[in-house]
């Protein structure tokens, strides 16, 4: 993290993670709780696998408390959020479909969910939680004669889907989603 004041920036921590493979690791999305902590997501090459979801939380001191990865083929994390409680969302895609996983507050999987129609790229840009614990997911998902559409997905904190909008505009061409807001 890095403080501004008047023009000028100081560090406060800096921490690298180097992965299992010594390989490339990207950074995607960070966010922070009402301790200090910080949570990045992103990616990063194993020793015998392509890429591979990397979550990370580090304490307000920049001291690294725990690491969760996924693996199930080539799986890239975009974005990050957190609950009320301290658990974490994390999403992107795995191998062709969205990928959304909850993890507690020790880094701990509960669950992982996927989503994909057909044997296309769909990508999962943004993950969202509303304050009753509900998750939101948005991206791109490849539809009938339609190419890719807007696909958002509600599920709630247990990982159960309750609905998924899709949205295909006036075009009838690709349609990306990037990022969601919640009021």
């Amino acid at each position: 993290g890095c403080l501004t004041a008047q023009g000028q920036v100081w560090e406060e921590w800096v921490a690298l993670y180097n992965g299992l493979g010594n390989y490339d690791d990207d950074a995607q999305s960070v966010v922070g709780d009402n301790s200090g902590n910080a949570y990045i997501t992103g990616w990063s090459t194993g020793i015998v696998t392509n890429k591979d979801y990397a979550t990370i939380k580090y304490n307000s001191m920049g001291q690294q408390q725990w690491v969760a990865r996924y693996h199930y083929g080539t799986d890239m994390a975009y974005s990050i959020a957190l609950d009320g409680v301290g658990n974490v969302y994390v999403t992107g895609e795995s191998e062709s479909d969205y990928a959304t996983i909850k993890y507690n507050t020790d880094g701990e999987q509960q669950w992982i969910v996927r989503y994909g129609l057909q044997d296309h790229e769909d990508v999962s840009n943004c993950v969202a939680t509303d304050r009753d614990g509900n998750i939101y997911v948005t991206g791109h998902s490849w539809g009938s004669g339609t190419g890719y559409d807007y696909a958002s997905i509600k599920y709630d904190s247990s990982g159960q889907q309750l609905w998924v909008a899709r949205y295909n505009g006036p075009g009838n061409t690709s349609d990306f989603a990037t990022n969601l807001a919640l009021d």
